[in-house]
């Protein structure tokens, strides 16, 4: 395999010096993650502030399927909004999750079962010798 990848661990360092958000689009390249072979690759991700992966590329699911991952859980609060038709006070008073701040759609299909289920399904059909080699 032939793969061009970014010295994450230096850029990841490199930004926290100088106070630089770092964003990997790992949306094609995340699933090596999942290989020991390549999985070097990715070295530092733990290192960034946020990730993209679609798991509808390499990783076997349908579209749409993808996340948005950040280090600090605090940085969630940036995606609340306020608004009147998409969560009412009354929905809060009733007892209504308010789902906005979940999801990017400001909406929350069940994306993580077919993940899932995909994911358990690769895992009961490989042996340590077949183990995913991407």
């Amino acid at each position: 395999m032939q793969a061009l990848s970014d010295p994450l661990s230096d850029i990841a360092k490199l930004a926290a010096e100088h106070q630089i958000w770092v964003h990997v689009d790992a949306a094609w390249g995340g699933a090596l993650l999942l290989s020991e072979k390549y999985r070097d690759y990715l070295n530092g991700l733990e290192l960034v502030d946020s990730v993209t992966l679609d798991f509808h590329k390499q990783f076997f699911q349908t579209i749409s399927c993808g996340a948005f991952l950040l280090k600090d859980a605090r940085h969630y609060e940036l995606m609340r909004y306020q608004a009147a038709y998409l969560n009412s006070e009354f929905d809060e008073e009733q007892g209504v999750p308010n789902l906005v701040s979940k999801s990017l759609q400001t909406t929350r299909r069940f994306d993580a079962l077919k993940l899932w289920m995909g994911l358990e399904a690769l895992a009961r059909n490989s042996t340590p010798k077949s183990s995913i080699t991407v």
